[in-house]
């Protein structure tokens, strides 16, 4: 009998704890890494505050759209960087590699302070090389403060600032772009046979268009994919004209016509062909949809379209970069 009781009181002991580990609340930090890099729609809206998502929802569906773009853009290039190495604990919020510089990039934690249902949290950017700190002459640093409502963590208040070094450094910096954009504009006289090179005419020729590269095998089956969500969202809106378009990729599977048949195997969430894709901003006459590649070390092109079926590409790979601007593939 002794016997039965001991091994009785460890199980219960053993079930407290795991019952404990399992109901320990969410901290506002992991709050903040859920918002960011949750692939699950809604969970950015589930960290609003309840005042915040009620005006939203009193909003055209456009200007709802509109606020939801920069995260739309956050979380896509968030989606499509497969490096990202995220930290609930410690120092270091989340670090990343920049191959373009051979190091990387960290987001350290200066300071994280819960008071009663409030909490303040201080970020700030640093470039690491070679195992050192690189210093950088502007510094941001980023101000967020969280608000417990309903036992959820939910970001109520957001600030940015830029720390800038008054040190010899910062004048190497501005000497050596000047005299970068001094060569610049001789090479460009050079060529053109122009002295009187015009800050205009360098500004325009800075936003010409990017010129598009045969893609590879990869990047052709990712603009056909791309082709056949666009047919794929444009069959649903007609089968569905109360509907308008559809962010739910499984939707589209009885959509499509045969020779574009999308289904949520292939390409909701999953990744085939080296490439990601996902839908934003539907609504009943607009959509928008991505492609990112799901190793940005390949060097693979991103691309994007929506309901006008203009396609779109970003030769960094980001999801982002390919919605923000405007490089067409021809």
């Amino acid at each position: 009998m002794r016997h039965r009781e001991i091994v009785l009181f460890w199980l219960l002991a053993f079930a407290s704890a795991a019952w404990a580990q399992a109901a320990k609340p969410q901290t506002p930090r992991e709050a903040l890494i859920e918002m960011i890099a949750s692939p699950t729609p809604g969970t950015f809206d589930a960290h609003l505050l309840n005042e915040t998502r009620a005006k939203l929802k009193q909003l055209k569906q456009s200007a709802q759209q509109q606020f939801a773009l920069p995260l739309m853009m956050m979380n896509a290039q968030t989606q499509s960087n497969t490096n990202l190495k995220w930290n609930a604990t410690g120092p270091v919020l989340v670090a990343f590699d920049t191959p373009k510089t051979g190091g990387r990039m960290e987001v350290r934690v200066d300071r994280d302070v819960i008071k009663g249902n409030h909490d303040e949290m201080e970020l700030s950017f640093h470039a690491i090389k070679d195992g050192h700190e690189d210093s950088m002459a502007v510094t941001p640093h980023l101000q967020l403060q969280m608000k417990s409502e309903e036992n959820v963590w939910k970001l109520s208040e957001v600030g940015f600032s830029l720390a800038v070094k008054l040190d010899g450094a910062l004048i190497d910096g501005i000497q050596k772009q000047m005299e970068t954009a001094a060569t610049q504009m001789r090479t460009a006289n050079a060529t053109h046979g122009d002295a009187t090179f015009s800050m205009s005419s360098s500004s325009s020729m800075s936003q010409s268009p990017a010129v598009f590269r045969a893609p590879s095998t990869s990047e052709s089956k990712a603009m056909s994919a791309v082709k056949s969500i666009i047919a794929a969202e444009n069959s649903f809106k007609s089968a569905n004209p109360q509907v308008g378009y559809t962010c739910n990729m499984s939707d589209l599977g009885d959509a499509a016509p045969a020779q574009a048949q999308v289904t949520d195997t292939a390409f909701g969430g999953d990744v085939r062909g080296g490439y990601h894709y996902s839908l934003y901003g539907c609504r009943s006459n607009g959509f928008k949809v991505v492609a990112v590649p799901a190793n940005v070390r390949e060097h693979l092109r991103a691309f994007c379209s929506d309901e006008s079926g203009m396609l779109r590409f970003a030769e960094d790979g980001h999801g982002s970069t390919c919605l923000s601007e405007h490089d067409l593939v021809k």
